[in-house]
This record gives C-alpha cells, structure tokens and sequence, in this order.
C-alpha cells in the first residue's frame, strides 16, 4: 500500500498542534481531500478552524482548513495576512509571517524565500500568481530577503 505523503505530513503536524509545537496547520482539499475533511470535522471545543477559498500551486482554486490551539489568534493572522498580500505584491513579507505562524524558524524560513519556490509559486499562501518575484540576481533577492524577513 503506497502512503499518502501530504496526508502523512497532516497528521504530524496536527499532533504537533496538540502538543503545542506548531501554532497553525493549513490542509489543502487540492492537496489530499480525505486529510482536508478530517481536519475540517474536528471538535471545535479543540480547535479553531477557519475555512477559506484559496488558490493551489496548480492555479486552481480549492477549500482550504486553517486549525490552531482554541482562542488563538493564528488562524485569523494567517487569513488576513493572505487577504492582504492579494492585494499587495510584498511575497516575501506574506511568506515570512506565513512561516512563523506554521512553526517554521528563521533560517528555515530565509532558506525557502531563497528558493525557485518562493518567487514562482502561484498559490495563495505564498503570495498568489498575481505576484510572483521576476526573476532576479541572487544577491539582490538575498538582500531584499533578509532586510524585509526581521521586520515583518
């Protein structure tokens, strides 16, 4: 039987939740449905879950789940971060803010703003098609990176 990877990494990471090691969990219906509805039917005495319409790697359009800790605000940061960048083409400040509220630390977080990824990805979280980085010299995106990272 060949393990869904996604739907793996989902349950890791909502045990980490539980456990109070990762602030904010983001399943995609595009990515794995089965892993999107059982986190979306999880108790709500838990968790807070907030459901948005949001854009995949693939340019489609697909449910989103965003679960974290009862009465943190981390859901909420992340959505509207999101709704703000639609309209705003600051990728490496939404990524940057994204990465924290998922537990991610800042060398892990500098090193994916760094990536192929991080300037070409349609998705919504990580910044949408509308602002994807052109291409650039490395150096110059490194130093935009690490200027705007600390002050998100």
């Amino acid at each position: 039987m060949k393990h869904n990877q996604y739907a793996l990494d989902v349950i890791r990471d909502m045990a980490a939740l539980t456990r109070g090691e990762k602030p904010l969990v983001i399943v995609s219906a595009g990515k794995d449905l089965a892993s999107y509805e059982w986190v979306g039917g999880l108790d709500s005495d838990w968790f807070e879950l907030r459901f948005a319409m949001l854009t995949c790697e693939d340019g489609e359009l697909y449910e989103h789940v965003f679960a974290c800790a009862k009465g943190a605000p981390y859901a909420d940061e992340a959505l509207a971060a999101i709704r703000k960048n639609q309209w705003s083409p600051d990728r490496v400040r939404l990524q940057t803010t994204i990465g924290h509220l998922l537990g991610y630390r800042a060398g892990d977080i500098a090193e994916f703003l760094l990536s192929d990824v991080a300037r070409t990805c349609p998705c919504d979280c990580c910044g949408g098609l509308d602002t994807v980085e052109p291409p650039v010299k490395h150096g110059e995106f490194d130093q935009n990176v690490r200027r705007t990272m600390y002050h998100a």
